[in-house]
């Protein structure tokens, strides 16, 4: 079962499980608990167990003002937070990403953060691009070639290839600055041929950021800060028993952003526990 961007209240504790009390409003690490990934029920479901829980660490309280659809973007945030660290970015670093969905979004929300302005995301989609424009990017259409300069400083310095597609990160790579950083956020199907040769020659780099690198309690802090812009990832909002169209919706990367699928019974808000007898739904997320 799917779901591993979430939120819920929790409805029961076990005896020897620390920092936790029914009625807490709580997150957690999926890659830990590997929720959604294939070998774990996922969190598109009325409760969900969360087995040895550590506060702080692998599982999280949550300020009882987040709605739960802010919350979804917590772990998107924390890859993006996780791949600026890998990439050492600094001030001026001029920075272009690759792929205006979530994750290239959180990576420019996060480079921001970092106090990196020379921002571009190229995207195809008309929608993104728009979402990459109210995060304080500038952005760029794949149907325009990255620009050609002899000049080093008119080339970026670090490439975030959060979208996973061999040709457009060949064609970055051939535009980077001497001594550049690639981090690679997105995942391939099928391997992807480098000229290693150029990349001796021009002494740039090539890394990998998986997961949250401990970003989780950062990430939580961050759209908890930023709720305006993190607001602006979402484009579109389902109930579940609609569930089967949201993702049909989130399908078309042309047409959709983030997603959300709301399983409680009002968008947006926190659940409440009502009654012993009555727990309410977690609250979750595509």
């Amino acid at each position: 079962m799917p779901g591993h961007e979430f939120a819920g209240i929790v409805t029961e504790a076990g005896a020897d499980v620390v920092g936790f009390t029914r009625g807490d409003y709580v997150t957690a690490d999926p890659m830990v608990h590997r929720f959604g990934l294939g070998d774990a029920p996922g969190a598109f479901t009325r409760f969900l167990r969360i087995t040895g829980p550590e506060l702080g660490r692998t599982a999280f309280k949550l300020p009882v003002d987040l709605p739960p659809k802010l919350v979804s973007l917590v772990e998107p945030i924390a890859v993006g937070l996780h791949g600026v660290a890998v990439a050492k970015a600094q001030p001026d670093d001029r920075a272009l990403v690759l792929g205006a969905g979530t994750i290239g979004l959180c990576v420019a929300i996060a480079l921001r953060a970092q106090g990196v302005f020379d921002i571009t995301v190229r995207d195809p989609s008309p929608l993104r691009r728009a979402a990459a424009e109210a995060v304080g990017a500038t952005a760029m259409d794949t149907a325009q070639p990255l620009p050609r300069s002899a000049d080093q400083a008119d080339k970026p310095t670090l490439i975030f290839d959060c979208a996973g597609v061999g040709s457009a990160l060949l064609e970055a790579q051939d535009a980077i600055a001497d001594g550049g950083r690639t981090v690679i956020l997105a995942s391939y199907a099928q391997p992807v041929l480098l000229d290693l040769h150029e990349l001796m020659l021009r002494e740039s780099a090539v890394l990998g950021a998986v997961g949250y690198g401990g970003q989780f309690p950062a990430a939580i802090a961050m759209v908890v800060d930023k709720r305006a812009v993190m607001e602006r990832l979402i484009s579109h909002y389902f109930a579940l028993e609609q569930i089967r169209e949201a993702f049909s919706v989130q399908g078309d990367p042309l047409q959709s952003l983030k997603v959300i699928v709301e399983i409680g019974d009002r968008y947006g808000e926190r659940p409440a526990i009502e009654s012993a007898d009555r727990p309410q739904p977690l609250d979750t997320a595509v």
